[in-house]
């Protein structure tokens, strides 16, 4: 049988869809406790702070009923401090979301993962004071990178993880997802699932360029990470990939 528990803690919504007319399910990010499904019963019919309901990425201190077995209650919501140019800011906004989506996707209910919550708010937090593409576009794909280093995805960027031979820039790159990085000329025949890796994007992967559309290259390897390892892209990319269009 579940159990049930009745937390405080810090919390990022990083889901929601509506219930009922008056009622949505949330899903919540918390520092301490993981990711938490809940119904926010009434809560589009609510006054003050959080009328109409909360929305995503909206931050703060939460009281929830967490089950063992499905879906928690919210019981209270205490909003933190606004991201106002992330709301005026499509742009922001989208990369926002996506980083947001990314957790969702990758993580699995009441999983403790605090260092994860503070690399997303970190994120959206340095997503929200940008001050031109060029740092917004990085701020995306290196806290994507870091995300999926903190769940077990951080590919080998130096060595081809066949032979374990070290590349250089004249060296013809490929990437394999589920081979766990690089992989060289000689060995690229013999993996079945790779793609052909630019070198712009090896770069900006590296450190070792910062510019948009190095970024877009970048962006592009880190999706087919997900989709070769989580079997899914977030809705989000389509959204997130005109970012890096140079103007």
């Amino acid at each position: 049988m579940g159990t049930k528990e009745t937390i405080q803690d810090d919390v990022i919504c990083i889901g929601r869809r509506e219930f009922s007319e008056t009622s949505l399910i949330l899903v919540f990010m918390s520092r301490t406790h993981g990711k938490v499904s809940v119904l926010a019963k009434g809560i589009r019919r609510a006054r003050g702070k959080t009328a109409g309901g909360l929305d995503l990425l909206d931050q703060g201190a939460a009281g929830l009923i967490v089950s063992s077995e499905g879906l928690g209650l919210l019981r209270e919501f205490a909003p933190g401090k606004p991201r106002l140019k992330i709301r005026e800011n499509l742009k922001k906004w989208y990369a926002a979301l996506y980083l947001a989506e990314v957790v969702n996707v990758s993580t699995r209910e009441l999983e403790p993962a605090p260092a994860l919550f503070d690399l997303l708010v970190s994120g959206i937090d340095r997503i929200d004071t940008s001050e031109n593409i060029q740092d917004l576009t990085e701020i995306l794909v290196r806290t994507l990178a870091q995300i999926l280093a903190l769940i077990g995805y951080r590919p080998e960027l130096q060595r081809c993880v066949n032979c374990k031979r070290e590349m250089t820039p004249s060296d013809p790159l490929f990437f394999s997802a589920r081979g766990g990085g690089l992989v060289c000329r000689d060995c690229e025949p013999s993996m079945v699932e790779k793609i052909r890796l630019e070198n712009r994007a090896w770069y900006f992967l590296t450190g070792k360029v910062r510019d948009v559309v190095s970024a877009g290259m970048a962006f592009d390897v880190l999706n087919y990470l997900l989709r070769e390892t989580l079997e899914r892209v977030p809705a989000m990319t389509a959204y997130c990939r005109p970012l890096f269009v140079k103007s």
